[in-house]
């Protein structure tokens, strides 16, 4: 997902930022999330933003960006490790006392 002044409003990120959220979708969004990026318009400019902040030390926090997911603390995600991911937030949304 990038910054709403850096992008045009066709981006799907722009339309649906739930989608994108690795702390409140759920794992079929979050693929889904991938392969849109991949087809997005403004593809080319979202990975150019996404290496710059990595190069800054700033990586995105919890979402899908350019194709990538990154959990709250700008760790990579491989495809492969998103269920596993999914499992943990599911977990953490049934844990008692948190509010819904």
């Amino acid at each position: 997902m990038i910054n709403e002044r850096s992008a045009p409003t066709d981006r799907p990120c722009a339309a649906d930022p739930e989608h994108w959220d690795l702390d409140n979708g759920v794992l079929v969004d979050w693929l889904d999330a991938i392969q849109q990026c991949i087809d997005c318009p403004v593809a080319r400019a979202c990975r150019q933003l996404t290496l710059d902040q990595l190069r800054a030390g700033t990586p995105p926090l919890g979402l899908v960006q350019s194709g990538v997911a990154f959990t709250a603390t700008g760790r990579e995600l491989d495809p492969l490790q998103l269920p596993a991911h999914a499992a943990r937030v599911a977990r953490h949304r049934e844990r008692p006392g948190r509010a819904a």
